[in-house]
C-alpha cells in the first residue's frame, strides 16, 4: 500500500489519497461490501477538476502509477465517503467491548473529574487547611 500512496502521491494530482487494511476491509464488509475482502490492504484517491477530461487525465495518470503495485478495483469506497463521510462509522469506531470510542473518553474525563485538585501550597495556608 505505500508504495501505490507513495508513487500517486508523486503526481500531486489527487485531492485526497487514503489507504484501509484488512481491519478496516473486514468493517466494510459488516456493512455489506465484500469487494475488499480478497485484498490484504486498498489504496483509494479522489481527483477533482474543472472539468470531466482534466479530472480524468488526472485518474489516468494515477492509474499509470499505481497499477504496478496492486489491482484496479471499481471506486465505491471514494463514490460513498464523498457521498456520505461520516455515515456507518460505529461499526468501525467500536471498540472491543463496543464502546465507542467518545463513550471511553467520556468515562475518564467523569473519573478524572472525581479525583480533588492540588493546590498549591500558599492557597492551602490561605484557606486554613
Amino acid at each position: 500500500m505505500t508504495r501505490a500512496d507513495e508513487a500517486m502521491s508523486r503526481l500531486d494530482l489527487a485531492s485526497e489519497i487514503w489507504g484501509i487494511d484488512s481491519y478496516f476491509h473486514r468493517a466494510w464488509e459488516k456493512r455489506g461490501f465484500h469487494l475488499l475482502m480478497p485484498f490484504p490492504w486498498s489504496a483509494h484517491a479522489i481527483v477533482d477538476g474543472p472539468d470531466e477530461a482534466i479530472a480524468e487525465a488526472g485518474v489516468a495518470a494515477l492509474r499509470r502509477v499505481g497499477l504496478p503495485h496492486g489491482t484496479e478495483i471499481e471506486p465505491v469506497v471514494p463514490t460513498l465517503t464523498r457521498g456520505a463521510p461520516f455515515d456507518g462509522l460505529e461499526p468501525i469506531m467500536l471498540g472491543p467491548t463496543g464502546d465507542t470510542r467518545r463513550a471511553a473518553l467520556s468515562r475518564t474525563s467523569r473519573r478524572a473529574g472525581r479525583a480533588r485538585p492540588r493546590r498549591p501550597p500558599a492557597a492551602r495556608a490561605r484557606s486554613g487547611r
